[in-house]
């Protein structure tokens, strides 16, 4: 899983991430070993515990 902000604005900007070369020195691309996809928005403001959802009142 990768967050980012500010440069990335596309799954193709993902996609075109030199992440090494080859043994020919030809770039290998993040699409080459990967599968790039979007996924669900990062939840937040919950605390978990042993995947149960936890709750602390705040006083």
């Amino acid at each position: 899983m990768v967050r980012g902000r500010g440069y990335i604005k596309s799954l193709k900007d993902i996609e075109s991430i030199s992440v090494g070369t080859n043994e020919a020195g030809t770039p290998v691309f993040l699409k080459d070993i990967a599968n790039i996809q979007l996924g669900p928005e990062i939840r937040r403001g919950i605390a978990e515990l042993d995947g149960k959802e936890r709750w602390q009142e705040v006083s």
